[in-house]
């Protein structure tokens, strides 16, 4: 049995009246005491007591602390936030999981502070991960009952929807951030020759991806499906193994409108545009592997100008809410914060919208939306 202080600034962890911080051995060197073994490594220790053994990584992971604890199954380990992003942290739990260092319900929790990060927003993004952030003291024991799979809460199809530069796709990425494999499925056709501000922003996209996961561009010329007018997506969803991230819905679908000749108003596109969001839906339902699908919300801004422009938002907008139909979470993102949709559903929000609309609405108050004269839903 371990307890975990997580008093600020002086985390620790002790084991009876034994003080790992006190007692940490050099790297690569071992000791017990009072029945309690130690292992110590570049990053911090590896304790063993009573049958459970906790990786107590003080600071970031290296290549030779992952090789040291290579098949370790860990039961537990402890994270210092160490004033990191806690991306960084969840980027060292996937590492972890890669060279099989953590039980599959290993008991996963960070200590320390995060910069100038509020600790409940730190809480609520560790928490995306299943790791736990102490405050004061955890026992992490035989009997923990804190259930940590692999994927912790990972439902099988989340949607992910926004308006343009909102955060969506980092939003997204987060959600899959400690996955030890991840595909990201980029739909966007490749910058062309000339275009520095859109190979500027996929650049950018590239540069937050961590380095293993893998990534199958859709449109990429020369591919067998794309040359043959097959649609990969379906196929991608459909195909067990580690999860997918799809960025985004937009390019996907601007990509099969051009092939069903939308944009010219052949005769017989939009017929043809149905049958594929058909067949992305029925994919969408039967997903074989968790998967995050980033979507832009285009209708919030002024009316496209052009035909093209409002034959995409149409298309994308319906798009959408055929997903959200079948999706096990889907998730709103504005200004970089997520708003949980079907939280909101479940607690009856959109009851509380209604009442704040509605002249003399909650405690007698005039209607909010109305005293501002901005339109009603």
């Amino acid at each position: 049995m371990f307890l975990v202080s997580g008093s600020a600034g002086h985390p620790d962890v002790t084991a009876g009246s034994l003080s790992l911080a006190e007692h940490a051995p050099d790297p690569a060197s071992t000791r017990e005491l009072d029945g309690v073994r130690l292992l110590g490594l570049p990053a911090g220790l590896v304790a063993g007591a009573a049958g459970r053994t906790l990786l107590w990584a003080r600071r970031p992971l290296g290549e030779e602390d992952l090789e040291a604890l290579r098949g370790a199954a860990l039961d537990a380990a402890v994270l210092d936030l160490a004033g990191r992003d806690p991306i960084e942290l969840a980027h060292d739990l996937a590492r972890l999981r890669r060279v099989g260092a953590m039980a599959a319900r290993a008991d996963l929790l960070a200590v320390g502070t995060s910069g100038a990060w509020p600790p409940r927003r730190v809480a609520a993004r560790l928490g995306l991960w299943g790791v736990r952030l102490v405050t004061g003291g955890v026992t992490v024991g035989a009997d923990s009952g804190v259930d940590h799979d692999p994927s912790p809460g990972l439902p099988r199809r989340t949607l992910v929807l926004g308006p343009a530069s909102s955060g969506k796709s980092a939003h997204a990425e987060d959600l899959l951030a400690a996955e030890p494999e991840v595909t990201y499925v980029a739909t966007a056709p490749p910058p062309e020759d000339g275009d520095a501000k859109w190979s500027a922003r996929i650049a950018r996209h590239r540069g937050r991806r961590p380095q293993w996961w893998t990534t199958t561009e859709t449109t990429l010329a020369g591919s067998g499906a794309v040359e043959a007018d097959q649609d990969l997506l379906p196929l991608l969803l459909v195909t067990p193994g580690p999860p997918l991230l799809v960025d985004s819905l937009g390019g996907w679908a601007a990509a099969r409108l051009t092939r069903c000749g939308a944009w010219e108003d052949r005769p017989g596109w939009s017929d043809r545009w149905l049958r594929d969001v058909e067949t992305l839906a029925d994919a969408w339902r039967s997903a074989r592997r968790p998967v995050v699908a980033v979507g832009e919300e285009t209708g919030w801004g002024i009316v496209p100008a052009t035909p093209a422009g409002r034959t995409f938002r149409d298309a994308l907008g319906s798009l959408t809410q055929r997903l959200a139909r079948d999706s096990d979470r889907t998730l709103l993102v504005v200004a970089g914060r997520a708003v949980d949709l079907d939280l909101l559903d479940r607690l009856g929000a959109l009851d509380v919208l209604d009442e704040l609309e509605r002249p003399g609405g909650l405690h007698g108050t005039p209607g909010r939306r109305h005293e501002t004269g901005g339109p009603s839903r």
